[in-house]
């Protein structure tokens, strides 16, 4: 039979174990993360840049044209991804619906907000009808707030791309060019 100190010291050292494994884990999965990270950011730029020599090709550009035009077709590209990116957020809002999370599960990095003390509200099945009601409104002040934000800067890159697209028409020395970016969705 052992000893009341070797058990402790065995489990002390146990623990150690244990708890750097855990760390070790941790660590390989971060790493991993980031390279995964890394890779996707790595595979967009290259993505950009075959669809920008593709682009090239198709329009037909000189080398000296195409230095002026890459720029502003960047510009014009970048600007319409933002906008698609901003017109679909919210749809990571719409919880539960196609595989998003459901009433009570936890959300990575969630700050205190309305939404998540109306959350936790919620979780108390005795909490008051009007301390429910406070922070509902609070819960519908704040979403008014971000949207007449959101509505704000999608305005704004609204009128930075119709500049943009005016200021690419510029540049365009055919039909044939304006026709394949219309096409493209660049310009309209």
């Amino acid at each position: 039979m052992r000893s009341p100190k070797s058990v402790i010291l065995l489990l002390a050292v146990a623990f150690v174990f244990g708890s750097l494994a855990v760390m070790a884990v941790a660590q390989e999965e971060r790493q991993r993360r980031e390279q995964e990270s890394e890779q996707r950011r790595l595979s967009m730029e290259e993505r950009v840049e075959r669809y920008m020599a593709t682009l090239k090709e198709e329009l037909g550009s000189t080398d000296a044209q195409w230095k002026n035009l890459e720029p502003k077709l960047k510009a014009v590209i970048n600007t319409r991804v933002e906008i698609r990116r901003l017109t679909f957020a919210r749809l990571r809002d719409l919880q539960g619906l196609y595989g998003g999370r459901r009433f009570g599960e936890a959300q990575e990095e969630e700050a205190d907000t309305p939404e998540s003390q109306l959350r936790e509200l919620l979780k108390d099945k005795s909490a008051k009808d009007e301390t429910i009601w406070a922070k509902l409104d609070e819960l519908r002040v704040a979403r008014q707030e971000e949207d007449s934000k959101s509505r704000e800067t999608m305005r704004e890159l609204h009128r930075q791309l119709s500049e943009q697209q005016d200021e690419l028409r510029k540049l365009i020395t055919s039909i044939r060019q304006e026709a394949i970016l219309v096409l493209r969705g660049i310009i309209s």
